[in-house]
């Protein structure tokens, strides 16, 4: 997990994962535009792999506080250490649920105190 801590991994990180993204709006965009010619598929194909590389870096360039925890913790909207660091949601016992007795709105009590 350092690796993916450290400035050359959460780029690596980042780069396949907007691959990815854009991996799938290109296949979307293929598909409903029913593009069928091979040269245009393997050149949008292609951005997915190029895109990134040269767009984050033009990022850090254009904005060099974006690599602070701040701009990470507080003005990153999809920040990946976020992502990294979640766990799996505790599942509750039925058990340690107290039994409430369910009424109807609008029901007579039946309880005789």
């Amino acid at each position: 997990m350092d690796l993916l801590r450290s400035d050359i991994g959460q780029y690596a990180w980042e780069t396949i994962l907007h691959s990815f993204i854009i991996a799938i709006v290109v296949e979307i965009i293929m598909k409903i535009g029913h593009i069928q010619k091979p040269f245009l598929q393997i050149k949008l194909r292609s951005l997915s792999l190029l895109l990134p590389v040269l767009y984050l870096p033009f990022f850090y360039f254009l904005y060099p506080p974006r690599t602070s925890a701040y701009f990470h913790q507080q003005v990153a909207l999809f920040d990946s250490n976020q992502w990294l660091s979640l766990s799996r949601p505790q599942v509750l016992d039925k058990d340690a649920i107290p039994n409430q007795p369910q009424t109807i709105p609008g029901e007579a009590s039946t309880d005789n105190s």
